[in-house]
């Protein structure tokens, strides 16, 4: 099994805005950083935008697949990527709801950005379960996530 990885936040303000410029003049270095780590295996593109989801421009996404849990922590924890993860709130506000969905999938098969939508309706419904879950399920890397200083 492999795991899927969905992120979906939204901007404090429209992505053009200077105060974003840090955020998303990085967005292609953390995705570059993201297809060269350990254990990466996909990531969704659309004709090299990003689609707009839930109707709003202000949404911003991943949707990738990795070959375990360990090898998308290191990515998320222990790379470049641990600074921008750390500097979230001055880009997003804290959403009242599930801003990252994962789950089991099966090897050879591709997550797709509706099953990625439903499964984060259903965890946001239902909370976490086998259907999607988030970091919780992954105690074991607890020591990870918490060196990283989040």
């Amino acid at each position: 099994m492999h795991l899927a990885q969905f992120n979906i936040a939204l901007a404090k303000y429209p992505l053009d805005d200077p105060r974003m410029a840090d955020f998303m003049n990085n967005v292609g270095r953390m995705k570059a950083l993201a297809a060269r780590s350990p254990g990466f295996l996909w990531q969704f593109k659309e004709d090299g935008a990003d689609e707009v989801i839930l109707g709003d421009p202000l949404m911003t996404w991943t949707l990738s697949l990795w070959e375990s849990p360990e090898a998308l922590a290191h990515f998320a924890f222990r790379t470049a990527h641990r600074q921008f993860f750390r500097r979230r709130a001055e880009w997003f506000p804290v959403l009242d709801h599930n801003w990252l969905v994962l789950w089991e999938i099966e090897e050879g098969v591709r997550p797709t950005l509706e099953e990625a939508l439903d499964r984060k309706a259903r965890m946001d419904r239902d909370g976490p379960g086998m259907h999607a879950f988030g970091w919780e399920r992954f105690a074991h890397l607890g020591d990870l996530r918490s060196r990283a200083d989040l």
